[in-house]
């Protein structure tokens, strides 16, 4: 029997490491990501969560609207449902359900089956249950565990509050890579857009899951509520992270598209659509010059050219030892689309026609914030 135990072990960590250099092999990447389409990898539940998490989020952006609800209905109904009670997956699976089904129809019918399942599953501690309850929204089923709501609260030491394509999964990565830190697998946007109704102590209770000694979350649309965050975690240290204005819109523009949530709509069309994610998301100094002594910015640049400095500066500002800088670091300091293209944001935003009526947006912003921090920002300006 002992014999047995070990040889599954050793069978475990032998798959583990290959799953792993297989991943990042760019020559197969392709290959991956086809197993992964076709949810294997995120059933396998011998495979370190960390694949499992992307493989099921990949699985899920492949698939239309009424294939993904489809999906997601018949893994609520299923036995196999019990595979995804981990911390990194079950929020991406809650998440895509809060997504897919209106309010009503989620009060109803899907978090009474869940929360059962989650109630009776032997391999879940108390903590465990009440996090996956948490991320459902089983409101009833959380006062089970009213009487030790207090052994479920801890606040988070940093937020890594914006914005969009600038860089922040990037920190989110690095960060997670640390054996002593603990970030949640979705952005949560409590302060900003509070989809789950949750109380502030049941937003703390999302950061109680982990033991490690460090905890944090990655949510990049708080830029326009930091008087928020401020009052209800005055200790927490808060990251935004500043990439050229112009930048950010064309790769926020090519994300949407290449995830499929755009049809092939001018970036024209989709800036004035999107106002807020577009234009308000990169007016940094209107949204952050009140409240500069109490965040800390990063820009975009000093992550492609110092993200060794970066990563130090963050380290020693939420109180984290540096164990090992190359482990930290991913490779990539953008995305892999973004790569591929190559882009001059800015010559492609003039033959859109988005040049002059970008430009008197942003550029008195761009100077205040110049003045503000001191930093050299002429790139941003420069045409």
């Amino acid at each position: 029997m002992f014999k047995r135990n070990i040889n599954t072990y050793y069978f475990s960590n032998v798959i583990k490491r290959f799953c792993k250099i297989f991943i990042r092999n760019l020559f197969i990447r392709k290959f991956y990501q086809f197993i992964s389409s076709h949810y294997l990898l995120s059933s396998l539940v011998f495979l370190p969560n960390s694949i499992r998490t992307h493989a099921f989020r990949y699985f899920l952006i492949q698939l239309n609207h009424k294939q993904k609800k489809d999906k997601l209905i018949s893994l609520i109904k299923s036995k196999s449902i019990v595979k995804y009670f981990y911390p990194e997956i079950f929020p991406i699976l809650t998440n895509e359900i809060w997504k897919s089904f209106d309010k009503n129809s989620i009060e109803k019918n899907i978090i009474p089956i869940l929360s059962n399942k989650i109630e009776q599953s032997s391999k879940l501690n108390d903590k465990q249950k009440f996090y996956n309850l948490l991320m459902i929204g089983a409101k009833s089923n959380l006062l089970n565990y009213s009487k030790e709501r207090k052994k479920f609260v801890r606040k988070p030491d940093f937020i890594i509050g914006g914005t969009q394509k600038a860089g922040t999964s990037w920190l989110k990565k690095a960060l997670s890579n640390h054996p002593d830190v603990w970030m949640p697998s979705i952005e949560l946007h409590y302060f900003s857009n509070n989809i789950r109704e949750w109380s502030f102590d049941e937003y703390l209770g999302v950061f109680s899951n982990s033991e490690k000694k460090i905890v944090g979350e990655k949510s990049t649309t708080y830029i326009g509520v930091v008087e928020k965050i401020i009052s209800k975690l005055s200790e927490t240290k808060i990251f935004f992270i500043l990439r050229d204005p112009f930048e950010r819109i064309v790769s926020h523009y090519f994300h949407v598209l290449r995830h499929g949530r755009l049809d092939n709509s001018k970036v024209t069309d989709f800036v004035k659509n999107n106002l807020y994610h577009c234009i308000d998301s990169g007016m940094y100094y209107e949204n952050l010059n009140k409240y500069f002594n109490q965040i800390h910015i990063i820009f975009f640049e000093d992550i492609k050219k110092r993200p060794n400095l970066v990563i130090e500066q963050v380290a020693r500002t939420i109180g984290l030892s540096l164990y090992n800088l190359k482990k930290m670091i991913p490779k990539r300091t953008i995305n892999q689309g973004e790569n591929k293209k190559k882009l001059n944001y800015k010559e492609y935003l003039k033959k859109n026609t988005l040049e002059e009526y970008l430009k008197k947006i942003y550029i008195d912003d761009i100077v205040q914030l110049e003045k503000l921090t001191g930093r050299d920002l002429s790139c941003w300006r420069e045409w």
